[in-house]
């Protein structure tokens, strides 16, 4: 009965290949589909070895008066002209006439959340996929945080932590209006603490974040990381030989003054006064050039001491981010990044508050979904991009968020097993894009509407057109 109904349709319809459509198309395409939804017509795409195509199948009786269409080229394609012109028919804005074609996995089958449809057949993003970490793109107004709040919102249905990193505020509104659950919001003065050195992360990586927010020398590195060893309470053998090298012959009953100073408390301002405790009592040794290394370091780190958010850092790991983010829970929380109103501060903060949730993960079996809007602010740091690299394994996936992908790190983009792509306005962005999902025509991402996409998974040969439904159920 099938296989007869699938003969009939191609004894009286024709696929006809679009070749190229051009500004004029674009003011008519609403008519043209309304036309070809009225005669049962249908859209088609189809990619085959990175090469994407789009067809239209109508009745053969409509044949003329519909390829005719203002702006719009069929047949050969080496025959049409290339200025001002789409390689690629742009999607209609209902999926009524889509069809996915051959590109369609087998989902119904999967088990993970709903991401969205391509034409009447649920796409779906399964455990493998967030935890393979996916990579959402796309221009302001493209609908790319509304993906990522409802990928955050529903992975909390199949057993996942959501940690929302909201850099501008806006994930609290949308999961408002889209999330009927429970849910954590957490912004400053009520953030928790994130620290400067953790039991799961090398010393070296805690020092970079520093290194690279107070712009610090690799001496004044050296002399941070003795501290923070000191600090630590574990190694003081160790601490007093990183001491001996920055600040020459530390005696073993300084190194326990300095121990109990930093017991004492366990905030930057014990660090500081640690650090100005054996420079003062160094300072007639040391020359000048060595004077001012020290003192250089000093004025870095009262850049965080004196400023609104000295007390959202500590020098060891504390349990407040445990309890402030219900790691028992499976409702999202919400780190408002943006009540932190220091650019400098604000990376600096997220970047060890990263640390600190790859050291929950390897203490703990939640697994987590881990946003990040507005990546670039962080994929541009290298101890970032290799926790990326390194959660997988450890239950966290990454689902980072986007706007201009030429920005994004080559190490990080590697990283992404699932990549959801919004419209694109910028040519050298969609061209990125188009060569990351494996197409050599870059069109189709320029004329999209809110919500529409095109996703490759891990698992597929070929990405789908997708349009994300943020009212629909979570899972299949």
């Amino acid at each position: 009965m099938v296989l007869t109904k699938i003969l009939r349709r191609l004894r009286s319809h024709s696929i006809v290949e679009v070749t190229g459509v051009n500004e004029q198309f674009i003011d008519h395409m609403d008519i043209f589909y309304k036309r070809l939804a009225a005669i049962s017509g249908r859209y088609v795409f189809e990619c085959q070895s990175g090469t994407c195509l789009s067809f239209i199948e109508l009745p053969l009786s409509d044949y003329q008066a519909v390829v005719t269409a203002p702006g719009l080229d069929v047949g050969d394609s080496s025959k049409q002209g290339k200025a001002n012109r789409y390689a690629l028919l742009p999607p209609p804005r209902s999926d009524r006439i889509l069809w996915c074609g051959k590109t369609q996995p087998d989902s119904d089958k999967r088990y993970g959340i709903v991401l969205g449809y391509c034409a009447n057949t649920a796409v779906i993003l399964d455990e493998d996929s967030l935890l393979r970490h996916v990579l959402i793109v796309g221009s302001t107004g493209s609908g790319k945080s509304h993906t990522a709040a409802r990928i955050a919102m529903c992975s909390s249905r199949i057993g996942f932590k959501p940690i929302i990193l909201d850099w501008h505020g806006e994930y609290e509104q949308l999961l408002e209006r889209h999330y009927a659950g429970d849910y954590t919001v957490l912004s400053y003065p009520n953030l928790p603490r994130v620290a400067f050195t953790s039991s799961s992360i090398p010393l070296e990586s805690s020092i970079s974040v520093l290194e690279r927010t107070l712009d610090l020398s690799p001496f004044q590195s050296s002399i941070l990381a003795a501290f923070l060893v000191l600090a630590t309470q574990q190694n003081a053998a160790t601490a007093k030989g990183l001491l001996d090298v920055v600040a020459n012959n530390i005696k073993q009953d300084e190194i326990k003054e300095l121990m109990d100073t930093l017991k004492s408390g366990n905030t930057i301002h014990e660090l500081i006064h640690v650090i100005s405790m054996v420079f003062n009592k160094r300072r007639e040794s040391f020359s000048r050039a060595e004077q001012e290394i020290w003192l250089a370091l000093l004025r870095r780190l009262n850049i965080i001491a004196t400023s609104r958010y000295a007390n959202i850092f500590a020098i060891r790991e504390t349990k407040e981010l445990l309890k402030a983010i219900r790691i028992g829970s499976y409702s999202p929380t919400i780190i408002r990044l943006d009540t932190i109103l220091s650019l400098r501060i604000r990376k600096m903060y997220a970047a060890y508050l990263l640390q600190m949730l790859y050291t929950l993960a390897n203490t703990n079996d939640t697994r987590m979904l881990v946003v990040l809007e507005e990546a670039h602010n962080l994929l541009d740091n290298k101890v970032v991009s290799e926790l990326i690299a390194e959660t997988r394994k450890y239950g966290i996936g990454f689902l980072v968020v986007i706007h201009t992908p030429r920005i994004l790190p080559e190490l990080s983009e590697a990283n992404f097993n699932t990549i959801i792509a919004h419209r694109i306005t910028s040519v050298n962005d969609r061209l990125i894009i188009a060569k990351s999902l494996g197409l050599d025509d870059d069109s189709l991402l320029s004329n999209f509407e809110e919500g529409d996409a095109l996703v490759r998974r891990h698992d597929m040969k070929t990405p789908l057109i997708v349009k994300v439904e943020h009212e629909a159920p979570c899972t299949p």
